[in-house]
């Protein structure tokens, strides 16, 4: 009896979290993500810029769950996503190390989908006080930087990490032609 106590338990867990998750398809169905939280279209997307498209900018109701996907030019000859991680880990750490409480999590190559992507992890504190705890994960798609930024400012809540790492474990991107 205990047995199917806990199975019952485990598949309401698994179908209470499975709703929850809104699938997000971007690039004509290429790339697809699962986000935990319900969010909507950002009210203050920027603009394109002479760098990059804003694919999507994604926010939940409160502000506190944000996602951006970005597609662009890069400033590699050769795009090599380990000559960029180590680019944008120098850039992020010269430019961040003035902000309260920066820290890196980690940097690293990750592989996935038979795809090479640059991860970062970090955390630091906003103008506002706010702790905000970032994940993207970048990697180059026909010559081109695709990035997917998630982040939190709800940091002492871990169910909101917790949110963050859910969605940048969830990212697929088709394979290669």
């Amino acid at each position: 009896m205990h047995f199917h106590t806990i199975v019952a338990w485990l598949v309401l867990w698994l179908a209470a979290n499975s709703a929850v998750a809104k699938q997000i398809q971007l690039l004509g169905g290429q790339l697809s993500f699962a986000s935990p939280v319900d969010i909507s279209q950002s009210h203050s997307a920027p603009g394109e810029t002479n760098r990059y498209s804003v694919l999507t900018n994604l926010a939940s109701a409160d502000g506190t769950f944000l996602v951006s996907v970005t597609y662009g030019k890069h400033s590699l000859k050769a795009p090599d996503i380990a000559d960029f991680l180590q680019q944008k880990v120098e850039s992020y750490t010269r430019l961040n190390a003035k902000l309260p409480h920066f820290r890196w999590i980690k940097h690293q190559i990750v592989e996935r989908d038979g795809r090479s992507w640059a991860e970062i992890c970090l955390s630091h504190d906003n103008d506002s006080g706010a702790h905000v705890y970032t994940r993207c994960l970048s990697c180059f798609v026909n010559g081109h930087l695709l990035e997917i930024w998630a982040l939190t400012r709800r940091t002492a809540d871990p169910t909101r990490k917790a949110y963050v790492d859910r969605l940048i474990d969830s990212v697929r991107l088709a394979p290669r032609a």
